[in-house]
């Protein structure tokens, strides 16, 4: 199945996203608080980031490139957690950075079975 390629901009608009939700003070996840879906949540939106990065820039650039943008993916989960730190009411917690990871490489694994 060949992956449709989509604006690398909505990429972007969903790093912007995550950054500015990111920056909202005490800010609490919607939903049943018996069950921690906060990190469904995480999940779903690194999830989608990486589709986004996956379906835009990840076939349209030479391999070192893609290599940077990679690497900047697997970081910035851990950038956007340690930001949070700062920011009133929110605290960075290691769980949230493993849902994150997680979404990204499901993301990966379903793009990849897709495209064979």
């Amino acid at each position: 199945m060949k992956i449709k390629k989509i604006p690398s901009f909505y990429f972007i608009l969903w790093i912007i996203v995550i950054l500015t939700v990111s920056s909202i003070p005490h800010l609490k996840a919607p939903g049943p608080q018996k069950i921690n879906i906060d990190k469904l949540y995480h999940f779903a939106e690194y999830f989608i980031l990486n589709t986004l990065f996956l379906k835009s820039a990840f076939f349209n650039f030479r391999q070192k490139k893609v290599n940077l943008i990679v690497i900047f993916i697997m970081i910035f989960p851990i950038i956007d957690e340690l930001h949070q730190n700062f920011i009133p009411g929110r605290q960075c917690s290691v769980y949230d950075i493993i849902a994150d990871i997680f979404g990204l490489f499901t993301s990966f694994l379903i793009l990849k079975l897709l495209k064979k």
